[in-house]
């Protein structure tokens, strides 16, 4: 008799928020995708922002492992070089003002990566497309971030130095200062997430350094107090670092809610969207994203951006299936229903999505700036440009979503056959009394 195979997944988000969940389906759909004009220059670990209905991009470290003080901003459908910054900016931190200008802030010392932070600020000015000097943090800093709350910028993290890592520094209108008091600990790439009414920021920790640590700082904005808050989740579930060129607001769903991509320390190699409240001062699981896709297993810790217009999260990543070809994948999260509705691929992409800077479009589509070619070396960066639309591509497959399954039979086989009592987590073969046969995902 013919085997019929059907794909099911069991989503622990339910499970874990200990509630009912309904049956819900997970798309799988063709990703459509385009090359637009390229950059002229090579880079990554550039910085990205939108300026308008622009987009620009700085600095970074170009092929080679050399650093980039260029400029460049995308309009009309091509890319020109602006006035550059003062300082190089080689995996810095960026900051949007209420005015429209942007804040851009330190990055590697050397080439290679070298040689610590820089403390050098620039601004971006729209309407002069130029950059001019903003003046220095008190420390160097790489690989920082930084937020804008009560009208100040609050600088914190640094990939060289944990004692500069804990310190936060203020920009105000071209005056800079220090709070007097530290975070609890050094911080490489946290997340700074103020509430809605910028009274206080939480300082959210990173896999990058750290595992299991439901300890957070809390600034407050007015004062520069720093106090500790728990968020037991963080205990389970540990955010990944924010990515390549990412700002805070990338995170925001508004009223002082964040999403934010994790991963579970329960051994099973979950990723799933938590949601930090500051307001609240809590965080709970959102929704997992389901790791097997058409027999493909996804490590989902790559690069997360949110569409607030849209109300919906993306989470990206890129597999390689040989040194010239990688598959892409998208997944789009509706944060309102708590459901991942569709996971758009595509197989044969020409490059890696490694070291992308990724921005959202006017239009909605994903816009994705240079990179690695490989995703595996400091010293091949890309000028490419391409841009995503992350829904409404051609159907492929589907995944159903369901809790507890139910089955006719007893016999229930690992994919090695070894027969089981129960369903186990992973792979199961069910062989039901109509002779038809089930493969279970249990997640």
């Amino acid at each position: 008799m013919k085997r019929m195979f059907t794909f099911l997944l069991v989503s622990v988000a339910c499970l874990y928020a200990q509630s009912v969940c309904a049956q819900s389906e997970t798309k799988i759909t063709k990703l459509q995708w385009e090359e637009l004009a390229s950059m002229n220059t090579a880079r990554m670990a550039h910085r990205i922002f939108p300026s308008g209905d622009n987009i620009v991009v700085v600095g970074g470290h170009t092929t080679g492992f050399d650093r980039e003080q260029s400029a460049e901003i995308y309009k009309d459908g091509g890319w020109s070089y602006v006035t550059s910054p003062s300082y190089v900016h080689d995996n810095a931190g960026s900051v949007t003002l209420d005015d429209g200008r942007t804040l851009v802030f330190g990055g590697h010392n050397g080439d290679f990566g070298t040689g610590g932070g820089n403390s050098g600020i620039d601004i971006y000015t729209p309407a002069t497309e130029s950059f001019s000097d903003g003046g220095n943090m008190s420390v160097g800093r790489a690989m920082c971030v930084g937020v804008l709350a009560a009208g100040k910028v609050f600088i914190t993290g640094d990939y060289w130095s944990s004692s500069s890592s804990r310190v936060v520094d203020v920009w105000e209108g071209g005056s800079q200062s220090t709070l007097e008091t530290s975070l609890s600990r050094s911080h490489e790439y946290p997340y700074l997430l103020p509430t809605s009414d910028g009274s206080s920021i939480l300082v959210v920790g990173n896999t990058g350094s750290y595992s299991g640590l439901s300890a957070v700082d809390k600034i407050n904005t007015a004062t520069g107090e720093i106090t500790q808050i728990t968020l037991d989740l963080l205990e389970e579930w540990q955010p990944m670092w924010p990515g390549e060129g990412a700002d805070m607001p990338d995170f925001s769903i508004g009223g002082g809610r964040y999403v934010v991509l994790a991963r579970s320390f329960n051994g099973y190699g979950d990723y799933g969207i938590i949601l930090i409240d500051a307001d609240a001062e809590t965080a709970s699981l959102l929704v997992t994203i389901p790791k097997l896709i058409l027999d493909e297993t996804i490590d989902w810790g790559g690069y997360m951006i949110v569409n607030a217009t849209a109300g919906e999260a993306y989470v990206l990543k890129s597999v390689k299936v040989n040194d010239e070809s990688y598959n892409f994948y998208i997944a789009t999260i509706d944060y309102n229903a708590g459901a991942v509705t569709e996971i758009a691929y595509v197989t044969g992409f020409p490059v890696s999505g490694g070291y992308m800077g990724f921005a959202i479009l006017p239009d909605g589509r994903i816009l994705g700036t240079g990179g690695s070619v490989t995703g595996e070396s400091n010293f091949d960066a890309h000028n490419k440009v391409f841009a995503f639309t992350p829904n409404g591509g051609e159907l492929i497959s589907s995944i159903e979503n369901v809790t507890n399954p139910t089955t006719t039979t007893s016999a229930v086989y690992s994919l090695n056959g070894q027969q089981l009592p129960q369903m186990q987590r992973g792979v199961n073969i069910v062989r039901q009394s109509d002779g038809t046969v089930k493969k279970i995902i249990v997640k």
